[in-house]
């Protein structure tokens, strides 16, 4: 237990029901279970309380308190299983194709508006290779940690190289995602991967350097002709605004709103559903086309070529540029220069859409390099 008692909201026990605390007055917390189900929270109630833990006495009673919560949870979820194994055939259970479970996966997380399902798609190729006729029920940890060998092993793609250790992270993470949809529809009893041990779970990797332009490097670009009108604007739009392509891709003519005399852009995050509110700078609006006679909903940007990160690699060596810029260089060129100017990296964050600081400060770190690579500059100046 904490001696501060437990953050409100804070996850205490997860499970197929998960148990959780709100703030009363007087530094008290109530317990309930949250239950979801069918795609709805649905919250009980315990009518179990933990006080302020100011005495000995206070830590005792709800360490009590919490263990009887725990129990509760438990025999909630032993029923809850129980209930949802006995609606289902078993003959129907133990035949389940694995490739058919990830159909039912696909449908559940497109019905619930889940954009980029890709990621799915590709776990369903590799398993397909791996194990063609494997069933839900024979996904077990020996079955994952074999799959997991044959990603990092033998899987092989078309340019003959190997899996990066984050493409493998980012597959395994998906899957273990359908296998606890699984658990909660009560078509398997575990996920097996929730009994991996820590050395046993695949870690996402070292993290990749982040290539970005300096602002004398983008006045270069902007200098130097590109051989596509509309490569060129949705690039410069994007250092100058951060958007994924995707977000660029979908822009509408009513995403955009004026007011004293200032543009904005009101954009879901097609990654994130998260709805963003950018300001636009003149630089920004620079590189929008012309709306001329288009509706509000038209698309803002022409759709860009196939070779669209071509088109930007020849620009930039046509710009003397030796980095590898591509798109998502432009999003970074955003953060880094808003950060490199002095833009404090709360409000960054939130021009990105990132739902947490921990991932714009990974940006921070890079313009605290330049920093240190300017102080040592100065030295090397008086050797």
């Amino acid at each position: 237990m904490r001696k501060k008692g437990i953050k409100k909201n804070e996850v205490l026990l997860s499970g197929t029901m998960t148990l959780r605390s709100k703030a009363l007055a007087g530094c008290r917390q109530s317990l309930y279970i949250d239950r979801f189900e069918d795609g709805r929270h649905r919250r009980e109630s315990l009518s179990l309380y933990l006080e302020a833990e100011t005495t000995v006495r206070a830590r005792r009673a709800n360490a009590a308190t919490m263990h009887r919560a725990e129990a509760i949870l438990r025999e909630r979820q032993s029923a809850m299983l129980n209930s949802q194994l006995s609606k289902i055939d078993e003959q129907e259970r133990r035949n389940t194709l694995l490739s058919s479970w990830l159909d039912t996966y696909y449908t559940y997380l497109d019905r619930r508006g889940v954009n980029d399902l890709h990621c799915i798609t590709t776990i369903k190729l590799r398993l397909q290779e791996y194990a063609p006729d494997a069933t839900l029920e024979q996904v077990d940890k020996p079955f994952l940690l074999g799959f997991i060998d044959y990603l990092r092993s033998e899987y092989r793609m078309r340019n003959g190289e190997p899996l990066s250790q984050k493409s493998i992270f980012n597959l395994v993470g998906m899957f273990s995602s359908s296998l606890n949809y699984a658990v909660s529809q009560g078509r398997i009893a575990v996920n097996p991967y929730n009994l991996f041990e820590s050395e046993e779970r695949v870690k996402p990797g070292r993290e990749h350097k982040r290539e970005y332009l300096t602002v004398e490097e983008l006045k270069r670009m902007i200098d130097t002709p590109c051989r596509s009108a509309v490569v060129r604007q949705v690039f410069l739009f994007t250092c100058f605004t951060g958007l994924r392509l995707s977000d660029v891709q979908g822009l509408r003519w009513c995403d955009l709103s004026q007011q004293d005399g200032s543009y904005t852009l009101g954009v879901r995050m097609y990654k994130t559903e998260k709805m963003v509110y950018i300001p636009l700078s003149k630089q920004a609006m620079k590189w929008m086309p012309e709306r001329g006679d288009k509706s509000g909903d038209d698309c803002v940007f022409e759709s860009v070529p196939k070779d669209y990160n071509k088109h930007i690699t020849v620009w930039t060596k046509a710009a003397g540029i030796t980095k590898h810029i591509t798109h998502h260089c432009g999003r970074h060129t955003f953060a880094t220069m808003l950060l490199s100017l002095g833009v404090d990296i709360y409000t960054v964050s939130k021009l990105l859409g990132h739902a947490s600081l921990r991932h714009t400060q990974r940006y921070a770190k890079i313009v605290d390099r330049q920093k240190d690579d300017a102080v040592n500059l100065a030295d090397r100046a008086f050797e």
